[in-house]
């Protein structure tokens, strides 16, 4: 094996093992002893130079993905609550099903001896709402904090809520949903909220 030290003093016949040498270390993740001392220095910091930009390379790679997944997942959990609210909006029973898991409760705060309402089961406000005619209550939602750490995904956000048939707020607060993300997507399977009557702001 040739000794690739100052190019200019290997002979031209030794500096193609030399160029064969450089091609096997840029491939490997690190270079063997006897690759690596076979090498002129020229040669070595060209493979170094070379593996900090790949490696630069996929940082940034890794760095802007994980955005692109959490803006993904951002607007596929709202778009689940949107789905949920549209439901109530035109009496859509199938719709609302689809954006929860069975087992959800609604639970209002702030009432009862413990300052926490009696949760009711999902399935019963559903079928109040499919019970109804005409178009459903409007309840819309307002510069949402999505907040998601794996399949656990929270929704906080100010809400009004106007009966139907009427154009007047009936009364406002704050939503909080709890998601979950499983084999099927994203689904709520818990919905708390605040509400009162007065000082609520229009959403426009």
């Amino acid at each position: 094996m040739p000794i690739c030290g100052d190019p200019d003093s290997v002979p031209p016949t030794d500096r193609v093992a030399c160029r064969a040498d450089a091609e096997q270390c840029f491939g490997q993740s690190r270079c063997t002893t006897s690759c690596s001392h076979s090498l002129p220095g020229h040669l070595v910091s060209l493979i170094t130079r070379r593996r900090a930009r790949l490696l630069a390379l996929a940082s940034v790679g890794l760095a802007s993905a994980a955005p692109l997944r959490a803006q993904s997942d951002d607007k596929a959990v709202l778009a689940v609550v949107a789905q949920f609210f549209d439901g109530m909006r035109t009496r859509d029973t199938s719709a609302m099903r689809a954006a929860v898991v069975p087992t959800t409760v609604l639970e209002r705060t702030g009432s009862g001896p413990t300052g926490m309402g009696e949760p009711i089961p999902i399935g019963q406000f559903i079928d109040r709402v499919g019970h109804g005619t005409g178009a459903g209550g409007n309840e819309q939602i307002k510069d949402p904090t999505v907040l998601i750490d794996g399949p656990l995904a929270s929704v906080w956000t100010y809400y009004t809520y106007t009966r139907a048939g009427e154009t007047q707020i009936n009364h406002c607060g704050t939503d909080a949903f709890l998601l979950r993300k499983g084999p099927d997507g994203w689904k709520i399977f818990h919905v708390a909220d605040t509400s009162r009557g007065d000082g609520c702001t229009p959403i426009k």
